[in-house]
């Protein structure tokens, strides 16, 4: 997994970027090798107004060519980070056993004799 940590309107120092890489390690933990490029980009959209302002939107490009989006906002930063990275997990499992499911129905078929 390549992945991409972006910010608008918000500075954080190493301990966050650290935090954000060890979340999504965790999120993606066994299924890594089925990822290419993961961008997760944090932002403050009402700026010094305050409220659930913190946004956080992570992308996780599946080998395959899907790609896996995932939102949330909140005034807590770790809070919004943790609530993306654990709806990726979610997601992220939903699409592999689709994609298994899919494997085992076409396995499954058998060819007809005319």
């Amino acid at each position: 997994m390549h992945l991409e940590i972006r910010s608008t309107n918000i500075h954080f120092g190493d301990s966050v970027r650290d935090y954000i890489a060890g979340r999504m390690e965790s999120a993606i933990g066994q299924h890594e090798r089925r990822i290419g490029l993961t961008t997760v980009h944090l932002a403050d959209i009402n700026g010094p107004h305050g409220g659930n302002d913190k946004q956080c939107r992570i992308a996780a490009r599946l080998r395959g060519g899907k790609t896996i989006r995932v939102e949330d906002a909140d005034a807590d930063l770790i809070k919004v980070i943790d609530r993306a990275t654990d709806r990726v997990k979610h997601t992220l499992a939903q699409e592999i056993e689709r994609r298994r499911s899919r494997r085992r129905r076409v396995s499954s078929r058998k060819p007809t004799s005319d």
